[in-house]
């Protein structure tokens, strides 16, 4: 397992779990750390906390060895998925409403135009 999501009283933990590489962000941390958020947006925790494994680095970024293998390109996930986690944020009334509402995890106060 790449990204481990844990839980200690309202604070849940996600954590990028591969040290030997620096905690570089692979296709499988990379839908871990997809997979890490929507756990928290249906939980109930209060807070999450994004951290990595190992005592060399948080993250050293891209995982430069999977990328030579596919020409340096790295894929984003599917809007679909990007619209689901960020839906708070993008659908906010003013721009302390959309990260208060993720906080909350509720939907957001909107405004027509």
């Amino acid at each position: 397992m790449t990204v481990r999501y844990t839980r200690e009283g309202p604070v849940a933990w996600l954590t990028i779990d591969r040290p030997e590489a620096r905690n570089a962000l692979s296709a499988a941390v990379r839908a871990g750390l997809w997979d890490g958020v929507r756990r928290f947006v249906a939980d109930d925790a209060a807070v999450l906390v994004l951290t990595g494994a190992g005592d060399r680095a948080f993250c050293a970024g891209g995982d430069l060895k999977e990328m030579a293998d596919a020409a340096l390109e790295v894929l984003s996930a599917p809007a679909a998925e990007a619209d689901e986690i960020w839906a708070p944020v993008y659908r906010s009334a003013d721009a302390q409403e959309g990260p208060r509402a993720f906080r909350e995890k509720r939907t957001p106060v909107r405004r027509g135009r």
